[in-house]
């Protein structure tokens, strides 16, 4: 054997020698071998079980490691869940091992245990039957388990295989034997070292274990006792009996863990309950062991369960107290006395409430019968109380189990010894409460419950005799008190007085608590005598000290609360108060002792001196001169709630202008709150009901007051804190109402401040109102708040969401069928239409001929130039129409208005909700064009487009229901229509909306349910009938609304004949009106009817064609209107005669060239440039249909002719339109919009050789048109870099210097501001000022493509010298963040090219382009760019662009770099005349290596680019020397960098000036005496020869040796140098 294993079988034996008790029954010769749950026991057999991981999982359980069993139990449990059965020889190594994982010191474990064995058996089913015997016990217990979570997994797991009660029942009665064997066995065996090793576990995690197991199996014998029946207990009557006669099981009630108390103390209950005849034969064991030992054990987590079991102990077996109790060490008093000295000892408060039935159940020869022996008792008691761990919740019930055992104790004394008993026991506490003394401080009682506890002290009988012997002691003690309280110019003047004022109040309180007993007479004359001589010196104090004592006030005032009656008796004390109210409290009052004076006075409210005293009170307090002391006085004065108080403020006039200007300066800020939340709070009555209306009133005006909105909500606060009634009863009234509306607005405030306290408290008004007494009130001014918020509108107006939230509140519990309720939800009918009539008054704006579907019928209306109207607005500008229609559409979609409208009112509203959506709809395309909102801004617009899109969402669902049907709900939809079609008839603004009205919804109607072609005669009928009626707006809008089935019949196509024939015959000149009518209804028809134009016969419209024309010669003076509807008529009928032959496509060329070309005349006409916008635009489409033909597979020739012919005259004239666009914004102009858009696709298919000056364009990259600015730009970027050849050429032949374009560099001059950065809107588009400054420096790098060397370093000079280069890098930096040190993520973009359609949104265009000019300027610019870098103030700006330079734009410039070098060595490295350079690029190493060969060597130098090039310099090393000396060899090195630096960044101009040098010297050409190369930095030859010593140096070298040397002789012979 070896010593582990030897060592291993000693401490086995030590493990089942030891235990808690060896002799419980027959369970104590069970022998040496070890229970299932030591730590020794035989390991499982594994031998059958057929899987080897699971082997390995039981042998895992056999370590000592938690962890390790832990992670054992998960692996058995996955093999368990996913096998299909449990096999035998694992049923069986669990069975043996189970017992013991269950008891393990690992939570985690025990819990794993418990559900393994639950799904371990409900999967074995009746096989686990067998081996219940060996698990029943540990499975039992682990449902007493003192951790939570392994106790539910326990119950959880017999839940999976007993789960109802009943079986949890059966299972009890069928395995007790074996369930109480396993319980005795671990009581009577099992020890702290045989359920763990001593060796691996500490002893704490040992002791804890085998409490834990203790704790479990005495709860577990509990269980069997309180759930199986008396019959069913009986079959096991020895076994139960054995065990519960055993006394060392009750010695658990003293043992060291609480589970362990607790659980015993249960067991003691439950067997008193249902095994008390076994027990009363052991009394004096359990005596023993809970009288002798555990009274005077600590009982710390399990007091109140002991104390439990101790009263029902006693109460059953009081014999355990005397007889039983064997103990002669100890007396049981003494033990008692031990156990109440140790208080609760953390227990709840129900501790002291059995302590209270112990002693009360106690037998009389335990009781205490002498005094001696009692105040040892009460002693041990108060001691307990008193300790310093007893909980302060505790003391009130602990205060009251000692006055109850006092009373108790002392009821069994005689009368002397009573006293004795009390004044000793009692009294102190009385005292002490009444003045405390540090020298009693052990008796003072918790101050919350002080008072009850000191009456229940004085209800004790003998205890009022016992106080009235020192009472006289106490009166004058307080007596003396007041007459030695501190003055008022002392600096603890407020502390003496408190002092004293809380004396007086106890002894008050005390006073009253002995009145109200029975006394002997002689005691209430000498407790009456006590408390005169205590008012009379209060008084007196009162009255030499001017009042200022205010305990002395305080003394008197609390007699009179705690006993005015008993005070009164005496005949001087009512006489003395009497005259003191009459005569010196008016006087007094305005001292600190206001508070208490009022108390007394209103103490005698009853009296008829009292209504004259409180007069001349108020007076004194109204004519205070201190401020301060005037509100206090008066706060206090009318602190009281009593009626005849009230009475008297209310009625005096002058009490009632105070409060008023109290109430206003707060209200203004001026004053605080403070005296006005008093009167709230507590004098509310004195307010008469002209002044709360007035301060309401007041507080409901300054709510529109912007400076004084959050004041008024304060006061308003205020008032529905601290006295709700008040509103309750103003707001049912006509100016509550208003305050109800104008709070509702002010919850929409900009100040989130404001509005939240605003939403606080409408909430909290509503609160108040909801009772049912209120609720109409509520409903009705909620109602008035609506339709005033509909029929007004102002800058304090609620929004029309809250008004929805206001209406859905007045539903919610209405009844909807009420018909006055869901009309007064509404916007009257006759409201609304007023609302409308301004708008509807203003006729269509010409433009809308563009967008409109009835086209040119808006020529027709009348008037052009009318102004909007002047309309009443809310805070966004929007006018009542619009905000009763946005009400209405979002009330209908949240509740159930609509279904219960009737349809005359259905039909009214969809009449005045599409007219006004309409009206929107203009106003969204054209902003201004009838202001029925105000402000254009990007919210009000979304808010608007909102308005629209719901309503529209809305009216498609009524128009899908929509029937002819009379009775279906939807039938008002007809009914309306027709009501428009019959409004359309006369020619008018409101004529115009109603015929539109009627396209619309005619023609969605038919998208929507389909057209049956046998209504089509119908139609057909009816477009006759509305011929004949000439009304035009109505012709129009029945073509257009019934467009589809008029093509179905033919009859559109004849009617469009007609007009054909009857224009061909018109005379302009006679009616240009009529011709113009006529016109708008042929297009009506040509652009809305499929296959119109091919029934015209072509001859017909040969002549149609030619006679139009006609009129759009110059004589005839075509107006704006009749040329569009021509030009648009001509774009749908040229098609059709393409293949005609003739002049007149050249005159149709000629009519556009010219309109464009006098388009600098639209500006003059009444309406400005808008008003030829519909002309222009027709102009545009019929050179876009003209452009078409011509691109014909067998195009006109006669049109190609006429093409080429006017192409420049058209090309120009596109350009001049283009330019009238400068300055005019098309951003809330959609029709203004739609053609500069067309314009600009006009420009972009232009050749830039038809273009005469592009360079007059520059202007309109900061025009307000994104179109137009995008077309400027392409025609520009196009025409730069083909023009820079032919610059290039001039500048070399002319020798002039190339200069950018003053207009471009004018826009430029200054970037935007770092604050217009924050306010830029990115929603829908990019701000044009911003796309302008970028496309600015977009064409300014355009200049460097395709020009020459020279001439690209004339316009970096040029850019230099401006400054221009740093503005754009600051704004960029700022831009994109790199100020901020987090710059734009530039990983999706190709920095090297900008391509406008990459991104999704206008922010991410933004920085791309930015980005893109970033990259330019480092590529084309470098060195400025880098002086910009260098010169960079912020530290965090400079290391954002170093790392971002490096990631993004670094990489893109090395390689343009390198690619030029390649390029140069594979064209023009030997085109100079030199001998070629050996050059080799490597671009992964980002180096050029360059060597010039040297009699078979190679002279080897290179270039390498560092990763943030153009930042960090190119860095020029030599590689090879070969016949040259090290300084020149440098100096050539030097030279080669210098020129590269200096060049801007130019590798291959380095690479040139290396080979110069090289070439030069072998060739014997002199180098310089001061930088020993032969190129210069600017790649200049030695000219400049000394005459003395006949040297040559660079121009460049001397200049700097003059300027450095502060001379001019030579730097070698140092004579005067003379240029030779």
């Amino acid at each position: 054997m070896s010593k582990r294993q030897a060592k291993s079988h000693a401490s086995s034996s030590r493990a089942a020698a030891s235990g808690f008790g060896g002799g419980f029954g027959s369970f104590s010769s069970f022998g040496s071998s070890a229970s299932q749950l030591s730590y020794v026991s035989e390991p499982p057999d594994l031998s059958s079980i057929s899987d080897a991981n699971t082997v390995v999982v039981f042998k895992n359980l056999s370590k000592k490691d938690s962890t390790t069993k832990a992670k054992a139990l998960e692996d058995l449990q996955s093999h368990i869940t996913s096998s299909s059965g449990v096999e035998n020889a694992v049923l069986e190594a669990w069975v043996q091992i189970y017992p013991r994982t269950s008891i393990d010191g690992a939570r985690r474990v025990r819990q794993l245990a418990h559900t393994i064995q639950g799904q371990i058996a409900s999967a074995c089913g009746k096989r686990i039957a067998r081996y219940m015997p060996k698990i029943v016990g540990a499975w039992l217990a682990g449902l007493y388990d003192n951790d939570k979570s392994v106790a539910l997994a326990a119950q959880a797991s017999f839940k999976a295989v007993f789960s109802t009660p009943e079986k949890m029942h059966n299972l009890r009665k069928a395995f007790q034997q074996t369930i109480l064997k396993y319980c005795r066995t671990v009581i009577d065996k099992e020890s702290v070292n045989s359920l763990s090793d001593e060796r691996n576990t500490s002893k704490d995690d040992a002791e804890a274990k085998y409490s834990r197991v203790i704790a479990s199996s005495l709860a577990v014998i509990t269980s069997l006792l309180s759930e199986l029946s008396p019959e069913e207990l009986a079959k096991e009557h020895d076994s139960y009996e054995e065990a519960i006669q055993d006394g060392r099981l009750w010695d658990f009630s003293s043992y060291n863990d609480p589970a362990v108390r607790r659980a015993v103390h249960r067991l003691l209950r439950i067997c008193i309950s249902k095994q008390r005849d076994i027990l009363s034969a052991n009394l004096s064991s359990i005596s023993q062991s809970y009288l002798a030992k555990a009274l005077n054990s600590d009982q710390t987590g399990s007091s109140w369960d002991f104390t439990e079991t101790l009263v029902i102990l006693t109460t059953t077996f009081p014999a355990t107290w005397t007889e039983e109790y064997t103990s002669k060490k100890t007396p049981v008093t003494r033990r008692l006395r031990q156990f109440l000295k140790r208080g609760s000892q953390g227990g709840p408060k129900e501790y002291w409430e059995n302590v209270g039935k112990i002693i009360e159940n106690l037998p009389q020869e335990v009781l205490p019968s002498n005094p001696s022996d009692a105040i040892e008792l009460l002693s041990a008691l108060h001691g307990g109380i008193v300790s310093k761990d007893e909980p302060r919740a505790n003391l009130a019930a602990a205060y009251t189990c000692y006055f109850k055992v006092v009373a108790l104790i002392s009821a069994l004394l005689s009368t002397e010894e009573q006293e004795k008993l009390l004044a000793e026991m009692v009294l102190p506490l009385v005292l002490h409460y009444i003045k405390p003394a540090q020298e009693t401080a052990v008796w003072a009682v918790p101050a919350p419950q002080a008072p009850s506890l000191i009456g229940k002290a004085l209800t004790i009988p003998t205890m009022p005799t016992v106080i009235l012997g020192t009472w006289q002691q106490a009166t004058e003690s307080l007596v003396e008190d007041m007459k030695t309280s501190l003055p008022a110019q002392s600096k603890d003047f407020e502390k003496s007085q408190n002092e004293v004022l809380n004396v007086g109040n106890r002894w008050a309180l005390v006073t009253g608590k002995i009145v109200e007993q029975e006394l002997p007479q002689s005691a209430r004359d000498t407790m009456r005598l006590s408390a005169y001589q205590i008012l009379k010196e209060a008084l007196d104090q009162l009255k030499s000290r001017n009042g200022k004592p205010y305990s002395a006030a305080g003394v008197v005032a609390a007699m009179l609360q705690s006993f005015k009656p008993f005070l009164l008796e005496h005949p001087g004390s009512e006489e003395a108060l009497l005259a003191f109210i009459k005569n010196d409290l008016p006087s007094l009052f305005l001292s600190p002792s206001s508070s208490q004076l009022a108390t007394i006075l209103y103490s005698f409210s009853d009296r008829p001196e009292f209504e004259h005293a409180w007069n001349a009170t108020l007076e004194a307090c109204i004519n205070a001169p201190q401020p301060d002391v005037k509100l206090e006085a008066t706060a206090s004065l009318l602190s009281s709630r009593a009626a005849e108080q009230s009475k008297l403020a209310v009625s005096n006039s002058e009490l009632q202008a105070f409060i008023l200007q109290r109430f206003r300066s707060a209200g203004e800020g001026t004053t605080n709150w403070d005296f006005v939340n008093q009167i709230l709070q507590h004098s509310a009555s004195a307010l008469s009901n002209d002044t709360v209306d007035t301060v309401l009133s007041d507080l409901t005006q300054s709510l529109s007051i912007s400076n004084k909105a959050a004041n008024a909500l304060q006061g308003l606060s205020n008032i529905v804190k601290y006295n709700p009634d008040l509103v309750k009863r103003y707001v049912p009234t006509t100016e509550g109402s208003e305050l109800l509306q104008k709070l509702v607005s002010i919850t929409e405030n900009p100040n989130d401040e404001v509005a939240e306290q605003a939403t606080s408290l409408e909430k909290r008004i509503k609160e108040i109102l909801s009772d049912e007494q209120s609720r109409g009130a509520l409903k009705n001014s909620i109602a008035d708040v609506i339709s005033k918020g509909l029929v007004e509108a102002s800058a304090n107006s609620v929004s029309p969401t809250t008004l929805v939230d206001l209406g859905k509140d007045l539903i919610q519990g209405s009844d909807l069928s009420n018909p006055e309720l869901v009309e007064g939800l509404l916007p009257s009918f006759a409201a609304w239409k007023a609302a409308l009539e301004p708008f509807l008054s203003i006729p269509p704006h010409p433009t809308f001929a563009i967008t409109n579907q009835l086209g040119g019928v808006v020529y027709l209306v009348g008037q052009k130039n009318v102004a909007p109207p002047k309309v009443a607005r809310d805070a966004a500008g929007f006018s009542p129409a619009l905000r009763m229609a946005a009400y209405t559409v979002k009330l209908f979609n949240e509740t159930d208005v609509f279904e219960v409208l009737p349809a005359e009112r259905r039909a009214q509203i969809y009449e005045q909700l599409l007219l006004t959506i309409l009206l929107a709809n203009d106003n969204l395309s054209r902003a201004t064009s009838n202001n029925i909102w105000s402000r254009y801004n990007p919210q009000t617009e979304n808010d608007a487009l909102e308005i629209i899109s719901d309503a529209q969402r809305l009216m498609t669902i009524w128009l899908e229901k929509s029937s002819r049907d009379e009775a279906s709900a939807y039938y008002f939809v007809h009914s309306t229509l027709e009501f428009f079609r019959k409004s359309s008839e006369q020619v008018s603004p409101r004529g115009f909306y109603n015929a539109l009205a009627y396209s619309d919804v005619t023609a969605e109607i038919i998208s929507l349910q389909g057209w049956q072609s046998k209504k089509s005669p119908q139609v057909e009928l009816t477009l006759n009938a509305v011929k004949k009626t000439d009304e035009t707006l109505l012709v129009a809008a029945f073509l257009v609304g019934n467009s589809a089935p008029l093509a179905a019949s033919g009859s559109a196509s004849r009617l469009c004949n007609e007009l054909v024939a009857q224009l061909t015959s018109h005379d302009l000149g006679e009616n240009q009106q009529e011709a113009l009518r006529q016109l708008v209804i042929l297009n009506l028809i040509i652009h809305n009817q499929e296959g119109a134009v091919e029934t015209i016969a072509k001859q017909r419209l040969i002549f149609f064609v030619k006679h139009v024309i006609e009129w759009l010669e110059p004589e005839s003076t075509p107006s704006l209107p009749l040329r569009a509807e021509a030009y648009r008529a001509l774009t749908v009928l040229l098609p059709q005669m393409k293949d005609i032959y003739g002049e007149h496509w050249e005159q149709i060329l000629q009519s556009l060239t010219s309109f464009w070309d006098s388009a600098e005349s639209f500006k003059a006409t009444e309406l400005g440039y808008e008003e030829a916008l519909p002309a222009v635009h027709a102009s545009l489409k019929l050179y876009a249909t003209l452009r078409s033909l011509k691109s014909d597979e067998e195009p006109n020739d006669d049109l190609v002719d006429a093409w080429k012919e006017q192409e420049h005259a058209a090309a120009n004239g596109l350009v001049n339109l283009l330019k009238q666009s400068e300055g005019l914004d098309d951003y809330h102009h959609q029709p203004f919009k739609i053609v500069n858009e067309l314009l600009s696709r006009q420009i972009n298919q232009l050749p830039l050789t038809q273009v005469d000056n592009p360079a007059e364009l520059y202007p309109l990259l900061l025009t307000e048109s994104s179109s137009i600015q995008q077309a400027a730009f392409d025609l520009l970027h196009k025409a730069i870099p083909a023009a820079q050849e032919q610059i290039s050429i001039d500048a070399a032949l002319e020798k002039t210097t190339a200069r950018l374009p003053d207009e471009l560099l004018s826009l430029v001059l200054e970037a935007p501001p770092k604050e217009a950065i924050a306010s830029w809107d990115f929603q829908r588009a990019m701000p044009l000022g911003l796309r302008g400054y970028l496309f600015s420096w977009l064409l300014i790098f355009d200049h460097f493509t395709n020009s020459s060397y020279k001439v690209k370093t004339d316009y970096i000079e040029h850019l230099q010298s401006e400054g221009h280069v740093q503005a754009l890098l600051d704004f960029l930096a700022e831009f994109l963040g790199h100020s901020k040190g987090k710059p734009a993520d530039a990983s999706k973009f190709d920095v090297t090219t900008y391509d406008a359609q990459a991104t999704d949104t206008a922010l991410a265009d933004a920085r791309y382009l930015s980005t893109h000019l970033w990259f330019l300027v480092f590529n084309h610019l470098p060195s400025p760019a880098k002086s910009w870098w260098i010169d960079c103030k912020s530290r965090q700006t400079v290391l954002a662009v170093e790392s971002w330079m490096q990631r993004f734009i670094s990489p893109h410039i090395i390689s343009a770099a390198l690619a030029s070098v390649s390029a140069w060595a594979d064209t023009d490295n030997a085109a100079d005349g030199d001998a070629a350079l050996t050059v080799k690029v490597n671009p992964r190493a980002r180096e050029v290596v360059a060597g010039y060969e040297v009699d078979e060597q190679f002279m080897t130098m290179a270039m390498r680019l560092p990763p943030t090039y153009p930042l960090a310099s190119v860095q020029v090393e030599g590689v090879n020397r070969v016949a040259v000396s090290e300084q020149k060899w440098q100096s050539w090195l030097r030279a080669a960098q210098g020129v590269v630096t200096f060049s801007n960044g130019n590798l291959v101009d380095g690479l040139v000036a290396w080979r110069r040098n090289v070439v030069g010297a072998l060739k014997g050409q002199t180098e310089c005496a001061i930088c020993y190369s032969i190129i210069s930095a600017d790649k200049q030859l030695p000219s400049k020869r000394c005459l003395t010593c006949k040297n040559l140096f660079h121009s460049s070298c001397l200049f700097k040796w003059f300027k450095s040397s502060n001379g001019s002789s030579c730097p070698l012979c140092r004579n005067p140098f003379n240029y030779g």
